[in-house]
């Protein structure tokens, strides 16, 4: 099976590309830069030059493709406040527009979309699933430009689409490195508020089994939360890895003193609930996850990180 990656070389994507080559799968993945180029091909995939700007480029390289893996998302790494999310909004509906109008010149190959769990909204106490009505908060605002016009034009041209729903991805790189280990280890973490908020997360690892299994069985019509199996809350993970590293437990900011310095649409994010069941990825995929809760996936993670780095990491 060839499968077409775009965001290969982000967090999720180097996973992702991994596995499917390992599965034996031809992988071709976009690649901005020479070096992007490079990590990719340590990865045994091929590169092709280009990003979701450029349609030009998009529409002969997923010529040949049985099934597109789409993981782009504008960076959104830093502080977000309204300005920048009408920016990221903006930006996220350019590149989905350019991605699907390129396969609808070229053939109704499948595509499978990320957007991730906080698109089903607030869930409070109860489980949600994929039928919950969509409510998009914090991170999910980013992407749901992209997911309407994605819907609708998939309708219009009888593009077959999967969609995923990725819960909190955490693992080595990415934010979990960068904004919780790091800061974890200068005594520097703090939760916003009570961090009493329930979320849904799961491991990197257990996300990229996910999609290529989702690649493999194409589900068309589908949408699919990828989250481990015990939601936890967000102050019981933070300490989780806390105790793993040999920190004190964690102490807590101020939601107004969180939002000055990262922004609405991050503290909205950190501080939803939302309890999403994984039982239609097990039963539709016959998902098995490594890391079934983050009591598992934190010590494997830290670990990762503290080896000399591979190039997943």
């Amino acid at each position: 099976m060839n499968v077409f990656v775009v965001g290969g070389t982000g967090f999720i994507g180097r996973r992702v590309v991994n596995r499917l080559v390992r599965a034996g799968h031809g992988v071709t993945a976009l690649a901005r830069t020479p070096d992007r180029s490079a990590a990719l091909t340590r990865l045994g995939a091929s590169a092709t030059a280009g990003d979701l700007t450029m349609p030009e480029t998009i529409r002969d390289a997923i010529a040949d493709s049985d099934v597109i893996i789409n993981l782009a998302t504008p960076s959104f790494l830093g502080r977000i406040g309204q300005r920048r999310l009408r920016t990221l909004r903006q930006q996220k509906l350019h590149q989905t527009k350019n991605l699907l109008e390129a396969v609808a010149q070229v053939g109704d190959i499948p595509v499978i979309l990320s957007e991730g769990i906080l698109v089903l909204g607030a869930s409070g106490e109860a489980w949600v699933d994929e039928t919950a009505p969509y409510r998009p908060r914090g991170f999910a605002r980013i992407g749901s430009l992209a997911a309407d016009y994605a819907l609708r034009f998939a309708e219009e041209k009888h593009l077959s689409l999967i969609r995923m729903l990725p819960g909190g991805v955490y693992g080595a790189g990415s934010w979990f490195t960068d904004s919780v280990y790091r800061l974890m280890k200068r005594g520097w973490f703090r939760v916003i508020g009570e961090g009493r908020n329930v979320l849904s997360y799961v491991h990197v690892d257990d996300v990229a089994e996910a999609y290529r299994l989702a690649a493999e069985r194409r589900p068309v019509g589908e949408a699919i939360a990828i989250v481990d199996d015990e939601p936890t809350k967000t102050l019981d993970f933070a300490n989780c890895v806390a105790r793993k590293m040999g920190k004190p437990p964690v102490k807590s900011i101020p939601a107004w003193v969180a939002t000055l310095v990262a922004g609405s649409v991050v503290v909205e994010s950190l501080t939803t609930t939302c309890k999403v069941s994984n039982r239609k990825a097990k039963e539709l995929l016959g998902w098995e996850l490594t890391y079934p809760t983050c009591r598992e996936g934190i010590p494997a993670t830290i670990a990762e990180i503290e080896r000399p780095q591979s190039p997943l990491a």
